[in-house]
């Protein structure tokens, strides 16, 4: 009976560690996106694939739009797991190339429904100089954790990704760009 009341204890502890973590990753993003999109207005002028903007010490590269899911993140430079904590990171590629891929954390705010998207949905990204990618998904796949350089596939403009729940695989979003608008 203390065995399973420690067990239960422990899930608990468990449960409010990720509810606290999802949180602050919406609150950081959330607090980061009027400034990145102030950015992007003063930098339409000046293009360029390398260009980031700086913001409490982190370097952006742009927006992820995903309209049919209601989520609109910042997107950072370079990924490492303490800056998934922050917000969806650049993974490989640049978007401005074949085959940039995004990784985000399964928090609700973030990546947790990127498995329902369907054929036909799509994605924007919009670089800090203003320029907008638009995509369309072409599929969804699962992915072993271990299948890095087919996550890194070059047959598809756009790749975004994250775990399942449990962090056994990964859910893969594969995507076809569709045009490029610098308004």
């Amino acid at each position: 009976m203390i065995l399973g009341l420690i067990m239960i204890l422990g899930a608990l502890g468990l449960s409010l560690y990720n509810a606290r973590e999802e949180s602050e990753a919406y609150a950081a993003s959330e607090e980061i996106l009027p400034e990145l999109e102030k950015s992007i207005i003063e930098l339409k002028a000046d293009y360029s694939k390398k260009t980031v903007v700086m913001e409490d010490g982190n370097e952006y590269i742009g927006i992820l739009d995903i309209p049919s899911q209601g989520i609109r993140l910042p997107v950072l430079s370079s990924w490492s797991y303490p800056l998934l904590k922050i917000a969806p990171c650049r993974y490989s590629g640049y978007f401005d190339d074949e085959a940039f891929v995004i990784a985000g954390h399964n928090y609700a705010r973030h990546f947790a429904n990127l498995g329902k998207l369907v054929e036909g949905d799509k994605i924007y990204f919009t670089d800090v100089t203003g320029v907008k990618f638009a995509h369309t998904v072409k599929g969804v796949e699962i992915l072993g954790r271990t299948q890095v350089e087919e996550m890194k596939n070059e047959d598809w403009d756009l790749t975004v990704f994250t775990c399942d729940y449990r962090g056994r695989m990964r859910v893969t979003v594969r995507c076809t760009r569709d045009a490029i608008q610098n308004d």
